[in-house]
């Protein structure tokens, strides 16, 4: 009961919003809301960021963020199943964003290649919405079936 209402709780708080900075100081990851340095990475807060770990299920092999000729937000990639089982309809969800890092809209699409057997390689593309102050994107989740895959880039 007291873990159900701790549960409830943290998914009530209010996600913070914003971009922060990853880096490795002296041999430790440190976030900070400005560069901490050479090696910084923006990293947008209340987004999960996939720890590197080549025993993961996917990994990302390109990721594009683009606009197609209408205006649209556009996020390209190729990715890779690590595992060794087949994946079926792999669903990819995207975040775009303005070029200061502010949330537009998330978009959602299937890989290419169902099922992703093993070894084997798939495009996505996935479109966002036509806005002016589109400037990045992020990919968010991989799922099959109902269940999160966990990612690498």
């Amino acid at each position: 009961m007291r873990g159900v209402l701790i549960l409830l709780l943290l998914a009530s708080a209010p996600a913070v919003a914003g971009t922060f900075y990853k880096c490795t100081v002296g041999g430790t990851v440190t976030y900070s809301e400005k560069p901490c340095g050479a090696d910084a990475k923006i990293v947008e807060a209340g987004s999960p960021e996939p720890k590197p770990n080549d025993n993961l299920p996917i990994k990302v092999l390109s990721m594009e963020c683009t606009a197609d000729s209408l205006g649209n937000a556009l996020a390209v990639g190729r990715v890779r199943n690590q595992s060794t089982k087949p994946l079926s309809t792999v669903k990819v969800v995207a975040r775009f964003l303005t070029s200061a890092g502010a949330f537009i809209d998330s978009g959602t699409s299937y890989l290419e290649v169902t099922p992703l057997l093993p070894g084997q390689e798939s495009s996505y593309r996935i479109y966002g919405p036509r806005n002016p102050d589109y400037g990045r994107c992020g990919l968010d989740a991989f799922s099959a079936g109902g269940e999160q895959i966990l990612f690498t880039r």
